[in-house]
This record gives structure tokens, C-alpha cells and sequence, in this order.
């Protein structure tokens, strides 16, 4: 690794002085932290063990979450493809404490930068239950890997658009609830990343810091009177994180306290601001903070919706899904043929957005997709928290079968049925294959295989 930035350590021992000489010794003489995050759902469900996971201590802030001694090859890992777990340092996770401020009934909420997809499933997962989860990346290539990841983690209402902010406030939506990971010049990376010490510099970090705010107005006009705005950065400095908490204050947020326990070590620098430092806790770092919009700020018009017409499948869709809720909702084709299954709140969302000329990426349920002349149910149905393993017959695959299979080869079987299988790893499912005659091809999809066997 090369050394800390001068500028760097002069600017934050200015900022934090009572901090600096742990935070340098910390970044430059020890190794990253690790963690996962379990997927509660698909847990209680399935059934699966981590055991082979190196599993050092529980995250104290977040249920679920584990920190661990050492690095896996997560891609050899088929529960990891499955989505059992997330990879999502300790830090991160600490935005789960918003859940105290939540309502029981379900709400609106916006990822605003949310690729890879840590923070958007971290949210789905502490949400009340039948919220609306809107995840927005503006840049395409990290929008095709949020869509993956929101699909494996398989929250069934889930919306993943890719449009910059000041697009997706046109849509007329307004949200209960707004996260804001904001792009930052990403001191936390320190001491994972060659390329974020080297790329830091004073010039960076105002660069960040005026396209933060510009975010934030995006994000206040989105954000309903009395809705809350979570803010984070995995930087350290006051002109990317306190300043910006600042800026939101003078757009009429009122800063919203936490019950903090003084034994997890965070640095409480505002009523509602905190920054977790890697030498105070086995994390990478991260700043957030969270503010209520002033009831008393004007709210917009919603805009009046056009019928968008729905497509049904000719499939026994209905029993591939175990909750009526969902089996009673819309169906609707996006680009490519593949239809999506979506609850109402999420289908009423997805037509605000079609209606403002925002087309998502992904809705609901993946449900078919085409295949030759006629269509298929999705290779990644599956992976849904809503699907219904008795719809099809299914078989399971040991570890090195697991991993062939994540990798698009065929299996070799003993079996006189033919036709769709789904085939797990530890009960939890992985996807679809096809019984033909003695093997059984994979339905993995081609962009996410697995490249390299161990």
C-alpha cells in the first residue's frame, strides 16, 4: 500500500485531533475487516448452515450480521451465489438502527445511489412488511450488478431503475423513507483499495462534496413532509458528511437522535451524525446520519396515472408463487419479453415511473422469459423470497455438482422425468435446470456463471 496522503492526514488530524494517530496506526499497519450479513428470509425458510464460514463475532448493531477472521472465495461459495448471505462489511450495516424510527404499516422507500445492492437489501430486509423498495444506480454497468443482486436477494417488492437523480424526481413519487450512500472520495477504502489513496486529493474531495449536494436536493424534493433522510458516506471528512448534514438542516430536515449504546464506540458528532472509525471497531469506516423533512414543507401533486396494459403469461404461473397477495397482482412485460409479477404498490409505482418515461430495469417477481418461440418461467424465480418450492420437482446437489452447475455445465443424472427441475444447495434453491434424457443443462443465467471451478 502506498503512504497516506500528507493532505489527507493533515486535513483529518485538523478535523478530528482527538482521533488522528489511532485512525493513521490503524490504516497503516493493520489488514481489512470482513463481514456478511445472513438473509433472515430465506434462513428460517431453507434452512442452510454457515458453519463453513469462519464466523469470529456478531455484528453488534445488526442482527444477522457476522464478522470473520478471514477472506473467502465467496464465488466458491453456493450459498453466497444463492443469496443466504451478504457480503457487506460491519460499518455498513449500522444503518439498520433507522428501523427504530419506522411505522409498522407498510411505507415507500428509496435507495438513491444503490449499486452493488448492500444497503437496498439491508433495507428490504428491516422494512415494515409489504414496503416498496425503489433502487436507483445512474450508471448502467453498476446498474446490471444491482439488478442481480436485488434479484438473488429476492425481495418481492423491489423496483431497480438507472437514471441520475433529477430524473427519478420527476416522476411525481414521494417517499416515506430516503437513503442517500452518497459518492464520496472513499477514505474508508484505505485500507482495502490502492487505487482510493491514490486517487485522493483535496480537489476530489470538494468535487464530491458539491455533487453531494446536488443529490440531496434531488433527494428532498422526493422525500415526503415528515419522511426521513438517511445520509452516508464511507469517507471520513466534515465537508463530505457534517457539512452535508448541515446543508439538509438548512433545507428544513430536523436532525432525528438514536439510542446509541456507548459500548459499540461510535463518534456521535451531532444530534443525528456518526461516524464509525476503523480503529475504534472491526469496520472499514462509515459516516451516517438521519433527518426528518419539516411537516410544515409544501407537498407536490401526484400526477394522474394512464392505464399501462397488463400481459399475462400463457403459464400456470399462480402455482409457482405461495402467497396470494402476489399471485392476484399485475403482470407486466419489460424490455427483453420477460414478464414480472408485481403487488399492487409495486405495480402503481412502476406505472408513475413508466408515465414520466422511466423505464425499470427490473419489478416484482421475475416470472417467464422467452426461450425459442414460446416462453419459460424465469431462470431466477427461484431465487424469490415468493416462490413456492412444491411447483416443481426438485434435487440436490452436493458441493462440486453445486458449483458445475453455477457454472453453466451440464449434470449428469440417473432419472426417466424430463423437463424443469429447481436444484439447491442446503435446501435453499439456486436456480432451474432441464431434464434431458441422462443430464440435466443448466438454466443458470450466462452473464452471472460462475468462471473459474476451485
Amino acid at each position: 500500500m502506498p503512504q497516506l496522503s500528507s493532505e489527507f492526514k493533515e486535513l483529518f488530524a485538523k478535523e478530528y485531533p482527538n482521533e488522528a494517530n489511532a485512525l493513521f496506526q490503524c490504516l497503516e499497519e493493520t489488514s481489512p475487516s470482513y463481514a456478511i450479513r445472513l438473509n433472515a428470509v430465506k434462513s428460517e425458510r431453507y434452512g442452510y448452515s454457515l458453519d463453513h464460514l469462519q464466523i469470529e463475532a456478531a455484528v453488534p448493531w445488526y442482527k444477522g450480521g457476522f464478522t470473520l477472521t478471514e477472506r473467502p472465495v465467496f464465488a466458491w461459495d453456493p450459498l453466497w451465489h444463492a443469496a443466504g448471505y451478504y457480503v457487506q462489511e460491519a460499518s455498513s450495516q449500522a444503518i439498520s438502527q433507522v428501523k427504530s424510527l419506522l411505522p409498522s404499516e407498510p411505507i415507500k422507500a428509496l435507495d438513491l445511489c444503490a449499486a452493488p445492492g448492500g444497503k437496498a437489501s439491508l433495507l428490504s430486509s428491516i422494512l415494515p412488511n409489504g414496503s416498496l423498495l425503489i433502487a436507483n444506480e445512474p450508471i448502467p454497468k453498476r446498474a446490471s450488478t444491482l439488478v442481480e443482486n436485488i434479484a438473488k436477494w429476492g425481495y418481492p417488492e423491489t423496483i431497480v431503475t438507472s437514471v441520475f437523480p433529477e430524473q427519478l424526481a420527476s416522476c411525481g413519487i414521494l417517499f416515506d423513507l430516503i437513503l442517500v450512500d452518497a459518492p464520496c472520495s472513499g477514505e474508508g477504502m484505505f485500507r482495502k483499495s490502492i487505487s482510493a489513496r491514490e486517487d485522493w486529493s483535496l480537489d476530489t474531495v470538494a468535487l464530491c462534496s458539491s455533487r453531494q449536494k446536488k443529490i440531496l436536493d434531488s433527494a428532498f424534493d422526493m422525500l415526503r413532509p415528515g419522511g426521513l433522510i438517511v445520509y452516508s458516506t464511507c469517507t471520513f471528512n466534515r465537508k463530505e458528511n457534517e457539512e452535508q448534514v448541515a446543508y439538509l438542516h438548512s433545507k428544513r430536515c430536523d436532525e432525528v437522535a438514536l439510542e446509541i449504546p456507548t459500548e459499540w464506540n461510535w463518534v456521535q458528532t451531532s444530534t443525528s451524525s456518526y461516524h464509525l472509525f476503523p480503529h475504534r471497531l472491526n469496520g472499514e469506516g462509515l459516516f451516517f446520519a438521519v433527518l426528518r423533512k419539516n411537516a410544515k414543507c409544501g407537498e407536490k401533486r401526484l400526477k394522474d396515472l394512464s392505464k399501462i396494459a397488463t400481459q399475462s403469461p400463457k403459464v400456470p404461473y399462480k402455482d409457482w408463487i405461495h402467497d396470494d397477495r402476489f399471485r392476484s397482482g399485475a403482470i407486466y412485460a419489460l424490455e427483453g419479453g420477460v414478464h414480472f409479477l408485481m403487488s399492487e404498490s409495486v405495480e402503481c409505482a412502476y406505472r408513475s415511473l413508466c408515465q414520466s418515461d422511466i423505464k425499470p430495469i427490473f419489478a416484482g417477481i421475475p416470472l417467464t422469459e422467452k426461450k425459442g418461440n414460446g416462453e419459460i418461467p424465469h431462470s431466477l424465480l427461484p431465487l424469490s423470497m415468493q416462490f413456492s418450492m412444491g411447483a416443481f420437482d426438485s434435487c440436490s446437489l452436493e458441493y462440486e455438482d453445486a458449483l458445475r452447475y453455477l457454472s453453466g455445465a451440464a449434470l449428469s443424472i440417473e432419472s426417466k422425468q424430463r423437463g424443469l427441475v429447481t436444484l439447491t444447495y442446503q435446501g435453499i434453491p439456486l436456480g432451474f435446470g432441464n431434464r434431458v434424457g441422462q443430464r440435466i443443462n443448466s438454466y443458470y443465467p450466462k452473464s452471472y456463471r460462475l468462471k473459474l471451478l476451485p
